[in-house]
Order: C-alpha cells, then sequence, then structure tokens
C-alpha cells in the first residue's frame, strides 16, 4: 500500500508538473512579441577580387550601380558615383527592391498630400468666390425686374 501510494503521489506531482510547464510555456508564447528581420543591407566595394584590403565604398541597400564584369560569386561594379570595385554578386539584383520603391512611393504620397490639401484650401476659396457672384447675380435680377417696373411706370406717365 505505500508503494501504491508513492506510485500515485509521483503520478499526480508529475501531471501537476506537466501542466505547470504547458501554463509557462503558453504564458510565453502569448507574451512574445513579433520581428522581422530586415531589409537594409550594407555591403562593401573593395579594389581586388579578393575582396582584401581597404573599404573603396560602403553601399547600402538600394544603392544603383553598373555591372562592368560577372566572376562567378563576384561581380565588378560602378557605383553611381564612378567609383570601381569588387563586390559579392550574392546581393546583387536587378530590381530595385522593396524598401527602396517604399521609400520613394511614400515620398510622392506626401507631396501629393500636400498637393490635394493645397488645391482644397484653393476650392475653398474659389466656392466662397461663387457664392458671392450668386449674390451678386441674384442682386442684378432684382435689380433688372425694379428696372422693368420702373421703364412701365415712365412709359405710362410719358404715354
Amino acid at each position: 500500500m505505500n508503494n501504491s501510494f508513492c506510485r500515485r503521489f509521483t503520478g499526480v506531482m508529475t501531471l501537476l508538473r506537466l501542466l505547470l510547464a504547458a501554463t509557462l510555456m503558453s504564458s510565453a508564447a502569448a507574451e512574445a512579441e513579433s520581428v522581422y528581420v530586415t531589409d537594409m543591407l550594407r555591403l562593401d566595394m573593395y579594389a581586388t577580387e579578393a575582396m582584401t584590403g581597404p573599404v573603396i565604398q560602403k553601399l547600402r541597400s538600394g544603392d544603383r550601380m553598373e555591372m562592368l564584369e560577372s566572376k562567378g560569386r563576384y561581380a565588378f561594379v560602378r557605383s553611381e558615383g564612378g567609383k570601381e570595385g569588387w563586390v559579392k554578386s550574392l546581393y546583387l539584383v536587378e530590381e530595385e527592391p522593396a524598401r527602396t520603391r517604399v521609400n520613394k512611393l511614400e515620398k510622392t504620397n506626401a507631396n501629393l498630400e500636400g498637393t490635394v490639401k493645397k488645391l482644397r484650401s484653393q476650392l475653398a476659396g474659389e466656392q466662397a468666390k461663387v457664392s458671392q457672384l450668386a449674390a451678386v447675380d441674384e442682386e442684378v435680377v432684382t435689380l433688372r425686374e425694379e428696372n422693368a417696373e420702373l421703364a412701365d411706370k415712365v412709359s405710362q406717365y410719358a404715354g
């Protein structure tokens, strides 16, 4: 009976440990925050294909270059600034990187939002002018009606 009690006690303790571990793991998972791998790459340009010696230029994601020569894992390139050197071709792509395109689109969007704001302001000013002209037009119509009435009275007295 003592053995049976010990086995049951050990089983219950094991079950409690498993439940506690599961609870801790689920709360840790619930508290974990999402993170992302950055698409910002820094790439060094070297004078030699062996990629030794001083760095000629530090390149970043989105920097545009001309590929002058490709040798396996390496490429000889010219930067927009005119510097020439070797880089790892693994990091070169023909399409402009997404981050660079997004930055350009965000800048364009900000410019367009500014233009829309300016145009809305101009529209409000033009709408105010239209309202003023409508009021003047109503006044002109009223004056014409009054003028016609007066012209009728003048012709009655003259006639």
